[in-house]
């Protein structure tokens, strides 16, 4: 039972993610992913991890339908998204020797920018109203989060590696 958890822990770990950033709070009129992207952090860092995280995309596509169901965002959008963020990820895991900090924050952060470039693509094309100021601030904020989520995912996975 323990090694199954440990197993799958980036996919638990990632839906969790899914799942929290879907919350609505009542209190403050937000919803919790609208403020910082954990599933792209999460999705990045993971592969970085190892080769064996989400190697095999069946998953992030599922997670995907679940997601743009949750948040109510046009079919395929969360999968493209994914997409980006992983090929971005796969790409960094295939050249680096060791883990470099600064390296892997700024190919996170370019990976970011591809991706919401995607995502202004396809809301333009949807005819759908965005607010620049609030994707704007999710992606300054998610990029700021990048190191915190870096220490303590390396931290969680290396201590059971």
């Amino acid at each position: 039972m323990n090694s199954l958890i440990s197993k799958n822990l980036h996919r638990i770990l990632f839906l969790f993610a899914v799942i929290g950033s879907s919350v609505y709070i009542e209190t403050f009129k937000i919803s919790l992913g609208q403020y910082v992207n954990f599933q792209l952090i999460l999705i990045f860092l993971l592969r970085l991890i190892s080769k064996n995280n989400f190697q095999s995309l069946w998953f992030l596509m599922i997670m995907s339908i679940f997601n743009d169901v949750l948040n109510g965002l046009l079919f395929g959008t969360s999968a493209i998204l994914y997409l980006v963020i992983h090929s971005f990820a796969s790409f960094q895991a295939s050249i680096k020797l060791r883990s470099i900090f600064i390296s892997e924050w700024i190919a996170f952060s370019l990976s970011l920018l591809v991706a919401y470039i995607f995502l202004f693509g396809l809301d333009y094309l949807a005819n759908l109203k965005f607010s620049f100021s609030l994707i704007g601030i999710n992606f300054i904020l998610t990029i700021l989060v990048y190191p915190v989520a870096w220490i303590i995912i390396g931290k969680l996975f290396y201590k059971n590696a």
